[in-house]
């Protein structure tokens, strides 16, 4: 598990730029000011455990679960972005403007549904198989019994 981008500087300004991949987009401890970035294909989009304002203007946020994760105690201010994960915000998050929260696009969708989709089948012919060996051995022919006539 990795963080693309890790910050516990006050005052960092991580302004514009494009980060794709990754546990965490990017981990923010100390007040920070984020703007013009965009992060996809993370696991998890913006971090944020600082107890001084961390600022999300005009972000584009596409991860695969968690979107923006504000820590309790940790303010965060998201203004004028997108975010799209299967939870796009966790914790307090303050919005200001037009934001967009959303769930992730189709195409990432797919992306993560696809391999679920292969899994299911190759189980379903695992299945099948041993029922097919299971019925083979349970198909002998039933014991001759001795004729009564004599």
């Amino acid at each position: 598990a990795f963080d693309t981008v890790r910050t516990f500087s006050p005052d960092t300004r991580i302004i514009g730029g494009h980060i794709t991949g990754g546990t965490t987009g990017i981990d923010v401890g100390a007040a920070t000011t984020i703007s013009g970035t965009v992060i996809d294909h993370a696991q998890e989009g913006i971090r944020s455990r600082s107890a001084q304002l961390v600022h999300a203007d005009n972000v584009d946020v596409a991860t695969t679960a968690l979107g923006i994760n504000a820590a309790e105690g940790s303010p965060f201010l998201l203004t004028a972005s997108r975010v799209h994960a299967l939870e796009a915000v966790r914790g307090q998050v303050g919005q200001a403007g037009p934001n967009e929260l959303s769930l992730p696009p189709l195409n990432l969708l797919g992306a993560i549904g696809i391999p679920l989709i292969l899994l299911a089948i190759v189980l379903e012919q695992v299945h099948t198989r041993r029922q097919r060996r299971t019925a083979h051995a349970y198909r002998r022919p039933p014991p001759v019994l001795p004729s009564a006539g004599g």
